[in-house]
């Protein structure tokens, strides 16, 4: 037991220590305004700040957590937008014992290390990335997310593109009204969206839907445009809110020359829900309706930049979600490395990515990051505690002890017993009378 609490004493005792050349920074690339490619390695655990020399703004945001080969790594999520006309420009990176100066140069930029007394230089490296490829079945369905790691040295990876059951599906494009597109497996080098492309997006044969081409919204008394959401032909149903100040709406939809379009429900919005239908009528007096509910807030309300999700599942375990609790704890067993997490933003438009869900430890962090249409991102969090090893064998070594001390108290009263019997059997014989009188010794004088 001393011995056991000689080597916790000595373990904090060295924590500083071996801290001390836990963070390790890594010199990237840079044009005049962003730094990209740039990352940091530290002890699992740690948490770095990243903050600027000039105002102390924290940077933080804009790094991700990884972990790989049980290290934790801290990798750049966005550019970050430097000022190009101030040439000393600098981000301090500290895990809270050392700290690493990146100083931010035009065009391009040095990294040293420094710790309380010594200054060193990093070598150059090149972390793997993560692309996110987003597919829209172009049709209001959920839309399948994909990913893929650009690894070192090169600048595109690899995506297996689905193959829809959808009548006319003809592969994956760019634009939203796409009659063909790519199959089978391409290579990206961004992130991206595909729509699922159809042959007769545009009307083509006499049975099909008659769609949109485009759609539209603008504020009718000021013209700013109203975001809605991203327009699909096939998405007929659009939900989304407005500012007090929007009373009216401008509808700019268009079809093809043989359909008309009816517009209703688009001016003298009331506060609260608000429903505007846009038909569409073709020749042969054949319709379609998209049905757009407005949402318009009460004075001073303001619109939520705030990306929920509508479910979140952990494979096997219940984390009682709801869609504005943002942090979660859960406890695993130690033997459980990865999780399986499956997501849907209440948002369609909406896409999601999930960080540190393999290699995880005592204390891993794994990340659920929500990104809207308006670059806006809401970060879940599911903190990792794992069940201790300690525990388990504490248990089956007081186990192991009181088997042995009933073994030996049952050891002890077995020889206690056999030493009894012998004592009975080989102690001094008693006469009986008759014997003794018999047995009398006659001694000579």
């Amino acid at each position: 037991m001393k011995k056991n609490i000689l080597a916790i004493v000595i373990l904090f005792a060295l924590f500083p220590i071996i801290n001390v050349n836990a963070l390790s920074c890594l010199e990237g690339e840079i044009d005049v305004n962003k730094v990209e490619n740039f990352s940091c390695s530290s002890i699992e655990g740690d948490k770095l700040t990243f903050k600027d020399n000039t105002n102390g703004e924290d940077y933080s945001n804009y790094f991700t957590y990884k972990v790989e080969n049980k290290k934790a790594t801290i990798t750049i999520s966005k550019s970050i937008k430097f000022d190009a006309s101030s040439p000393n420009r600098f981000i301090k990176v500290s895990d809270g014992t050392s700290e690493t100066v990146i100083n931010v140069k035009n065009p391009v930029y040095t990294t040293t290390k420094s710790t309380t007394t010594t200054t060193t230089t990093t070598t150059k490296d090149v972390n793997s990335k993560e692309l996110t490829v987003t597919l829209d079945p172009n049709d209001g369905s959920e839309k399948i997310i994909k990913t893929c790691n650009v690894v070192a040295g090169n600048d595109t990876c690899s995506i297996t593109l689905p193959k829809l059951d959808s009548v006319g599906f003809n592969g994956w494009g760019t634009a939203s009204t796409c009659k063909e597109g790519n199959s089978g497996t391409i290579k990206v080098d961004k992130n991206i969206t595909y729509y699922a492309c159809y042959e007769n997006n545009n009307n083509e044969t006499e049975n099909s839907p008659i769609y949109l081409k485009t759609l539209s919204l603008t504020n009718k008394d000021t013209d700013e445009k109203i975001d809605f959401g991203t327009f699909s032909i096939k998405k007929t149903d659009y939900e989304f809110k407005v500012l007090y100040d929007v009373k009216n709406i401008n509808v700019s939809a268009t079809a093809d020359e043989n359909i008309k379009i009816d517009i209703t429900g688009n001016e003298e919005l009331k506060v609260g829900e608000n429903e505007i239908i846009i038909k569409l009528t073709d020749e042969n007096n054949k319709t379609n309706e998209y049905k757009l509910k407005v949402i318009r807030l009460k004075e001073g309300e303001t619109i939520s930049n705030i990306h929920y999700l509508k479910s979140l599942v952990v494979g096997g375990y219940n984390i009682n979600f709801a869609k504005e609790k943002l942090v979660y704890s859960l406890t695993i067993p130690n033997d459980i490395d990865s999780l399986e997490i499956t997501a849907i933003p209440e948002n369609d438009d909406d896409t999601y990515k999930v960080i540190g869900k393999d290699d995880l430890i005592d204390g891993s962090q794994i990340k659920i990051v929500v990104t809207g249409q308006d670059g806006e991102e809401t970060t879940y969090i599911i903190n990792i505690t794992k069940e201790s090893k300690t525990n388990l064998l504490l248990i089956v070594a007081v186990g192991l002890i009181i088997l042995l001390i009933i073994i030996l108290i049952i050891l002890i009263i077995i020889k206690s017993n056999k030493k009894k019997k012998n004592l009975n059997n080989n102690g001094p014989k008693v006469l009986d009378k008759k014997d003794s009188k018999n047995n009398i010794e006659v001694l000579n004088i």
